[in-house]
């Protein structure tokens, strides 16, 4: 998995590419941890080139969304493929999350 962290306007958009599993969740944490000193608006995760998530990526996730309370930013899911999208939707993530097609 790769981590591609960029701040635009007040949106900093984190570009995840590969599985998402327990061995690669540090770099995952790094980024959203890195949130706090930016302060941006709004937080995006790009989902676009992930086709899998596990249960501590998914726990990134819900960091993410506690962060962004702390500090005033929304926090948007992009780009979910079908399997991750299922597996946010079980754990019932759909309706924490801002989600974009």
């Amino acid at each position: 998995m790769t981590v591609e962290k960029k701040t635009y306007n007040h949106e900093t958009i984190i570009k995840l590419s590969g599985a998402i599993n327990t061995p690669v969740t540090q770099d995952f944490m790094d980024a959203v941890e890195a949130c706090r000193k930016d302060s941006p608006k709004k937080i995006t995760f790009d989902f676009q080139e992930v086709p899998y998530i596990s249960s501590s990526g998914l726990g990134v996730i819900l960091r993410a969304k506690k962060i962004g309370n702390e500090i005033g930013s929304g926090v948007v899911l992009r780009h979910l493929s079908e399997t991750v999208r299922n597996t946010m939707e079980m754990v019932g993530f759909i309706p924490l999350f801002e989600i974009e097609d």
